[in-house]
């Protein structure tokens, strides 16, 4: 597997939010992954890619909880991985194709708090 990140776009997340924020976004990447490996359909329309987007930053919640029970992560990690939200974060409006930062960072939360069965995502 291979995860395709511009180098441009993981610099501009280093440098605004820190080590964390390239983690996150690869991690969300790798929910692109997941999904795709357990034939989750692609979007058709601008809100199935919001739902899609949402369920690959849940699953980089669920990642970085993993993350957290191995005891990788620094006390900064989440306030770092918070300053990407508004980032990442789509305007509203008819052609949004990715979620908001706050819904965003929520998706991203459900995954932390609950794995990834909370991302709809089977395990096991």
């Amino acid at each position: 597997m291979v995860v395709y990140v511009g180098q441009d776009t993981l610099w501009e997340f280093y440098t605004k939010t820190g080590d964390a924020g390239p983690a996150m976004g690869l991690a969300h990447e790798y929910g692109h992954h997941i999904q795709t490996e357990l034939g989750v359909p692609g979007p058709q329309t601008n809100e199935q890619s919001v739902q899609y987007e949402d369920q690959a930053d849940c699953l980089a919640g669920a990642w970085t909880l993993y993350a957290k029970q191995h005891d990788e992560l620094e006390q900064n990690d989440l306030g770092q991985i918070e300053d990407l939200f508004p980032i990442i974060g789509s305007a509203e409006g008819p052609d949004q194709d990715h979620g908001t930062a706050q819904d965003r960072e929520q998706h991203f939360m459900t995954g932390y708090n609950g794995g990834p069965t909370a991302c709809g995502i089977r395990t096991g």
